[in-house]
């Protein structure tokens, strides 16, 4: 396989069999499986109170926070309009590792990890 750069490149294999070898071009494009991100100017923070349970979310319009378990599954859901603070009472939740994701008004997405003891 030769790459021109990070993105492009060319590879071929030649054999006897009708179903193998012949010539491919490769084009990476991240593009297509990225979704609209503010997470890079640090457009929100997240604290968790361990003692009340309650998991704040602060930021810049605020739509909807999502919660999930390791498994990818949804255990809890909090929405707001264009809020700069949102509280989700995550008291019933097991301890281990979360992922909280954040839709601002705009519908860009952001996710964080969060540990809950």
């Amino acid at each position: 396989m030769v790459f021109y750069d990070a993105t492009h490149g060319l590879a071929s294999g030649f054999t006897a069999s009708s179903v193998e070898g012949g010539i491919w071009k490769w084009i990476a494009d991240a593009s297509n499986l990225a979704t609209s991100t503010f997470s890079a100017d640090k457009a929100f923070s997240a604290a968790l109170n361990q003692t009340s349970g309650v998991l704040t979310v602060n930021g810049k319009e605020i739509a909807n926070v999502t919660i999930y378990d390791m498994l990818g599954k949804q255990v809890a859901s909090q929405n707001s309009t264009d809020s700069s603070s949102v509280e989700v009472n995550v008291s019933s939740l097991n301890s281990g590792l979360y992922m909280v994701n954040v839709t601002n008004a705009q519908g860009n997405t952001s996710t964080i990890k969060v540990v809950k003891q």
